[in-house]
């Protein structure tokens, strides 16, 4: 039997398959110029080079697509000419100069070596302050309020920028665009704390740790547990065959199989919450005191081969507990416990599957009825040999 309605993320797919290819390495050192308008008004223009080396999978995900960025200017007070020279995988997104100090803030994660030079902030955004003794990296809380918004063209620098002189307003656009082509993993507002950051991967962002990465493993949200289902044995109460085997098509067999009603009525019946900066969580929505986690759900998503149902209760049903039997766990619309019962599947016919007609599913009296199907696919359609009526003791 195939369990539907199933909700899985699988981020990693798509970030593996925009990196297919990577093996190779391309290596194009690409330099331009831009002004740059620090926030008092006045304006500086920027030399840039980005070495775009093509970046291993694995890093692909919060990491420029440019490996290596050199930036220098000239000071704007005293015209000493200054230099960042910055490891790889560290893009430059603003530069300022407040009170006489030049600072940069930096978009990248720092790694263990590279800790020392970046620190280990939370957030893939570093803060950097230019001394007598080079540059050096500070906590975002010592940072100038004045460094608010990005205002370097680097994290996406095609070819064509190659030679180019950028004005303020070609670099807003750039910055514009890398914020929506990166789903605000890097935005135009420099976010000091996890509130100001609105990138659509945040918390994948937050609880991923990559290769060498300097922060401590983060500790997932545990699963709920739920007590032990009382385990039933099915009763037969009717055995229809059916010679020769009844044949639908495969759409008519879907609408006898699967109870769209009762699934579409579970839309509004769950809230996603976040706990905490780093986890998500789905509630019961008619839970008043929004407390009671749902079950069946890892980081916010339902787990999958997860069955539900919803009508005056909501019905969980799965094999995944145990690949032997069906548990079907039953709640109030509030998440109140109403019984937690597992049973073996009918036995099926050799060469032949069995499904459960979910329409027919109910529990009145102490009991659980259901339809069961057995039969076998041929071509595009679906012949039943046999349905069982049964029922399942609740108690």
């Amino acid at each position: 039997m195939t369990l539907g309605w199933t909700r899985h993320a699988a981020q990693w797919i798509a970030m593996l398959a925009l990196t297919v290819g990577s093996h190779g390495v391309l290596a194009e050192t690409i330099a331009w110029t831009q002004d740059t308008r620090l926030h008092d008004g006045r304006t500086v223009t920027v030399s840039m080079e980005g070495n775009s080396t093509t970046l291993p999978y694995y890093l692909a995900y919060q990491k420029s697509p440019n490996n290596q960025f050199k930036l220098s200017f000239r000071h704007p007070d005293t015209q000493q000419p200054i230099v960042w020279q910055g490891a790889r995988y560290f893009t430059p997104v603003l530069l300022d100069v407040v009170d006489g100090t030049p600072y940069l803030v930096v978009y990248g994660r720092p790694t263990q070596d590279t800790s020392d030079a970046y620190g280990c902030p939370e957030l893939p955004y570093v803060f950097l302050r230019h001394s007598a003794d080079g540059w050096e990296s500070i906590a975002a809380e010592q940072a100038p309020a004045a460094l608010t918004a990005a205002n370097l063209a680097a994290y996406e620098a095609p070819s064509d920028t190659a030679g180019r002189h950028l004005s303020i307003d070609d670099a807003s656009q750039r910055v514009a665009a890398t914020e929506l082509q990166s789903s605000g993993l890097l935005q135009k507002a420099i976010p000091r704390t996890l509130a100001d950051w609105h990138a659509k991967n945040r918390r994948t962002a937050l609880n991923d740790r990559l290769v060498g990465d300097c922060r401590p493993p983060r500790t997932p949200q545990p699963p709920l547990v739920l007590p032990p289902p009382k385990h039933s044995v099915t009763e037969l109460l009717e055995s229809v065959d059916y010679v020769p085997e009844t044949a639908y098509t495969l759409d008519d067999w879907r609408l006898r199989t699967v109870d769209t009603h009762r699934a579409d009525a579970c839309k509004t019946m769950f809230q996603s919450v976040e706990p905490d900066p780093y986890n998500r969580d789905l509630r019961f929505t008619l839970d008043k005191t929004g407390s009671k986690r749902v079950p069946y759900t890892r980081q916010g998503e339902w787990e999958p081969g997860l069955q539900l149902l919803c009508d005056a209760r909501l019905w969980f049903i799965t094999n995944q507990d145990d690949p032997n039997k069906l548990t079907i766990t039953q709640t109030t619309q509030s998440g109140d416990p109403v019984f937690r019962v597992a049973f073996a599947e009918p036995a099926s016919a050799p060469e032949m599957a069995g499904s459960l007609l979910w329409p027919t599913l109910r529990a009145d009296a102490g009991y659980l009825y259901f339809e069961w199907a057995i039969g076998r696919t041929e071509g595009t359609q679906w012949l039943v040999k046999r349905v069982l009526k049964m029922r399942v003791p609740l108690q």
